[in-house]
């Protein structure tokens, strides 16, 4: 396994490790309960308080009102991570909800690379995602954030990724979505600070006749920003 892992079985926690350079760094990945328990003013400093507002819409406020399961990542200033961080969401209660939350947080001039894997089994049973996911990039930070999407037939999913980026900040995302179930998915990102970077790379595959709605957008705030999307998609079977 990597160096640095997450796991979480029907949002439970079942493994989990992180290399001691990065304990004595300051660096914190762990699941979302365990850091609210040991670090609650710094994950209540931005969970949907930058990205993600609660009052944004209903599956916003649901989300917040349910959630039970998620991953917080913080890395402190002048930390470079060479290795990226792993986590690995495996829904095998075929008739649970999954309301996850996911927060990334680079301080200025660090860097983070962050991987996660979303996988169910519910191809019969009916059952609901609600996912919201923050990354914070702080002046002259970078984070590369990776995702592959696998819900099973039976899950329709709500997936809301947003990122800040504040003044020489970097997000770069690479999404893989190849869920079988109904999805809605949204990829927005704000370039709050002058010459703030974000690029997105999403491959989406769709199956049979599934509904799909999926938006990627980059908001430019800042002065001299780059936005560039690239998003592509396929259809197999019935249209």
């Amino acid at each position: 396994l990597p160096k640095n892992i997450v796991i979480l079985r029907n949002q439970t926690p079942v493994y989990q490790v992180q290399s001691q350079e990065l304990v004595d760094q300051g660096v914190i990945f762990t699941d979302i309960f365990t850091a609210l328990n040991e670090y609650p003013d710094l994950v209540k400093k931005y969970y949907m308080q930058q990205a993600v507002s609660v009052n944004e819409h209903h599956l916003t406020a649901l989300h917040a009102a349910l959630m039970n399961g998620g991953v917080f990542v913080y890395v402190p200033k002048n930390v470079q991570i060479e290795e990226p961080l792993q986590t690995i969401f495996w829904q095998e209660d075929p008739e649970a909800a999954l309301y996850n939350h996911v927060i990334v947080v680079a301080e200025e001039n660090s860097s983070v690379t962050y991987v996660e894997n979303y996988i169910s089994y519910n191809v019969e049973e009916k059952a609901t995602a609600n996912i919201v996911t923050e990354v914070i990039a702080h002046p002259n930070a970078k984070v590369s954030f990776g995702a592959v999407d696998h819900f099973a037939e039976g899950m329709v999913t709500y997936i809301n990724r947003r990122g800040v980026a504040y003044e020489n900040a970097t997000i770069d995302w690479a999404l893989g979505q190849m869920n079988e179930g109904n999805t809605i998915s949204e990829n927005i990102t704000q370039l709050i600070g002058d010459f703030s970077i974000s690029n997105m790379r999403t491959i989406t595959v769709g199956h049979s006749n599934q509904i799909q709605n999926f938006t990627t957008k980059t908001h430019h705030f800042g002065k001299s920003t780059d936005g560039q999307i690239l998003q592509r998609g396929v259809l197999t079977g019935k249209t």
